[in-house]
C-alpha cells in the first residue's frame, strides 16, 4: 500500500511499539500534525532525532522499556503542547534535557525504574530507586502536576501538606509505604 503524502501530513498516532529491532526513529517532520508517538518496548532503540523537536501538536510520547535508549534530544522541550513523557525502564537514560521544566502544559513525567536521579529545573531529587525515597519533596515548581504515583516506596515516611496547594492536583497514589505519614505538616 502507498500513502499519499497529504495523507501522511494528517496522520495522529504513530505507533512503533514492539518494535525489537528499530534502532533509529526515522524522520519525524512527514508527519507534522502527529500528536501520538508511541515507541515503548523498542529495546533497541539507541536514539531520537532532534527533530522531533518540530512537532508542534506533539502531546503524547511513550518511551517505556526502551533499555538501550541513552539520551533524550534537548528537541523535546520545543514541544509545548506535551501533556505525557513515559520513559519507566529506559535505564541508561541518566538525565533529562535542561530546560524540561519549560515543558508548561507537561502533566505526567513518568520515570519510574529509569536512570534519572534528579531533576534539575523542577529542583526535586528524585532517588535512583523509588524504595529509597523517605519524603517527597516541595512540589510548588510543578504546578501543572496532576497525579503523583509512589509505587514500591517502602522507606516514604512523609508527604508534605503543600501537595495540596497544587491547584490542578487531583490525585495521589502510594504503594507500599507501611509508615507514611501522609500530609504532614512541613516545617
Amino acid at each position: 500500500m502507498i500513502f499519499s503524502s497529504q495523507a501522511l501530513g494528517n496522520l495522529k498516532l504513530l505507533n512503533l511499539s514492539n518494535s525489537l529491532e528499530l534502532t533509529r526513529v526515522p524522520d519525524l517532520t512527514r508527519f507534522p500534525n502527529l500528536e501520538v508517538l508511541r515507541l515503548s518496548e523498542c529495546r533497541s532503540l539507541i536514539e531520537i532525532p532532534s527533530s522531533i523537536g518540530e512537532l508542534k501538536c506533539l502531546k503524547e510520547i511513550n518511551l517505556m522499556r526502551c533499555s538501550k535508549l541513552h539520551s533524550i534530544p534537548q528537541g523535546i522541550c520545543n514541544l509545548k503542547s506535551l501533556t505525557l513523557l513515559r520513559m519507566s525502564d529506559c535505564l541508561n537514560v541518566t538525565e533529562l534535557p535542561e530546560n524540561i521544566g519549560d515543558l508548561e502544559f507537561l502533566e505526567t513525567l513518568d520515570i519510574l525504574d529509569s536512570g534519572i536521579k534528579a531533576l534539575r529545573k523542577f529542583e526535586i531529587f528524585i532517588p535512583q530507586r523509588l524504595f529509597e525515597l523517605t519524603r517527597v519533596p516541595d512540589l510548588s515548581s510543578v504546578p501543572k502536576l496532576e497525579l503523583l504515583f509512589l509505587d514500591r516506596c517502602r522507606s516514604l515516611i512523609e508527604i508534605p501538606s503543600s501537595i495540596g496547594e497544587l491547584k490542578c492536583f487531583k490525585e495521589i497514589y502510594v504503594i507500599g509505604a507501611k509508615n507514611c505519614k501522609v500530609f504532614h505538616k512541613a516545617s
